[in-house]
């Protein structure tokens, strides 16, 4: 059956964000930057959103991530995996310079626009609807439950969030059952 009208406009107003990770790898150069530093710059007001942010050889491994958010990295993505990452290596380039292009192995980027368990990454509030999230996790009838990142309460949008979500979601159903 339908879900409810407060139901169905409560995941309405939790539309899917992106946020594209793009794992790169390098053949041990450290390029000047020092192991699990989140790397950021300046941008322009004009290209808010046009950016790759980079954690920088996380755990000493030879890779770093690039961070491509918001509508931008929508637009980004429906170009293709080379192109997601033929821009992020063009960011890191002009924050460090030709090195980057010399020592780079390869690159990939995470499915998350078009995989169908997620069409995204995490939830994204739309703005004025903070009740949203509450509404979406109150149980239809104590048989249907909502669990998730969007539910995770002060961790929404990360995957502690979604497994704290999915607990309680867990033990509410334990309960249920044992009435």
């Amino acid at each position: 059956p339908e879900l409810p009208f407060e139901k169905q406009t409560a995941i309405d107003d939790l539309p899917m964000g992106l946020l594209i990770k793009v794992p790169m790898l390098f053949d041990g150069a450290r390029l000047g930057l020092h192991e699990n530093e989140w790397m950021s710059y300046d941008i322009p007001d004009k290209t808010t959103t046009q950016a790759c942010f980079f954690v920088t050889w996380p755990f000493g491994y030879d890779y770093m991530f690039g961070n491509i958010g918001g509508q931008f990295a929508w637009d980004l993505y429906a170009q293709g995996h080379k192109a997601v990452v033929d821009f992020a290596l063009e960011e890191l380039t002009a924050q460090v310079g030709s090195a980057a292009k010399k020592h780079f192995v390869k690159g990939i980027t995470t499915d998350w626009a078009d995989n169908p368990l997620t069409m995204g990454a995490y939830s994204a509030l739309t703005p004025g609807r903070y009740g949203a999230r509450k509404r979406l996790s109150k149980p239809l009838a104590d048989r249907l439950y909502f669990a998730g990142e969007a539910m995770g309460g002060p961790r929404s949008a990360l995957v502690n969030g979604a497994l704290e979500s999915g607990q309680k979601a867990a033990k509410n159903i334990i309960s249920s059952l044992s009435k």
